[in-house]
């Protein structure tokens, strides 16, 4: 696993990182861990982290401005906000934070923090497109959409467009519970919908998908419960 902690306070950054080498030891797996300590800092280097330990006040850019700009460009990545202050739950629901920790970090709630998304972390797998000069493969929360072309699917990621010779359905076969068939030529990951609409879902490049009249009340029930499923606890 892969942490990240940002925070202004040289103590309470050392105190979550032995805590993190504690869950390390304890649950007998590796945790590879970088340290921050402003959000300009974070938002200047290329994050590479399955989640994120962001502390909500600190000066310049504090925690929430910071972590619009991370899940803009993350939609997956786990924010963990820390923080001194519980009254600041409700601003924050805009960038789908996994938890809050009250500081000084509690063991057990940190604890219980990250097992918990271990075991929700299932959202991701790998998946290999045959190329002429070999093969690539990408990772599947880099996707936002799938598009049917015919015998072929095109695959469009934050990093650019895809095609493979395998159909949509095919794909959709080995894809994680995210992506949903919105459309018999569209399939879309549910991370990246910015907006709902009668008749299209607008994702957050700003494509907007067409949405199959047949699927839509389906679809709505189970983006509903996958929005509840990611709401906040404390």
């Amino acid at each position: 696993m892969r942490a990240a902690v940002c925070d202004d306070d040289h103590r309470a950054v050392g105190e979550l990182v032995s805590l993190l080498n504690e869950y390390s030891q304890e649950r007998d797996t590796d945790v590879d861990i970088v340290t921050y300590s402003s959000g300009a800092e974070l938002n200047d280097n290329s994050l590479d982290a399955d989640i994120l330990f962001l502390d909500y006040a600190m000066p310049g850019d504090d925690g929430l401005e910071t972590a619009k700009r991370i899940r803009s460009v993350y939609p997956y990545l786990c924010i963990v906000f820390v923080t001194s202050h519980s009254g600041i739950v409700y601003g924050s629901f805009e960038v789908q934070p996994f938890r809050f920790l009250l500081k000084p970090v509690d063991k057990t709630r940190l604890f219980a923090a990250i097992d918990d998304y271990v075991s929700h972390s299932d959202w991701n797998c790998t998946i290999e497109i045959p190329r002429e000069n070999g093969r690539i493969f990408i990772r599947s929360e880099d996707i936002a959409m799938l598009e049917a072309k015919g015998r072929c699917c095109s695959i469009t990621t934050n990093r650019g467009s895809y095609t493979s010779s395998d159909t949509i359905s095919e794909i959709m076969d080995v894809l994680p519970r995210c992506f949903y068939r919105l459309h018999r030529s569209y399939a879309v990951n549910m991370f990246y919908i910015e907006a709902l609409k009668n008749d299209s879902v607008m994702l957050t490049n700003g494509v907007s998908v067409p949405l199959g009249r047949l699927r839509s009340a389906a679809f709505r029930k189970t983006y509903k419960d996958f929005v509840k499923n990611r709401i906040v606890r404390m």
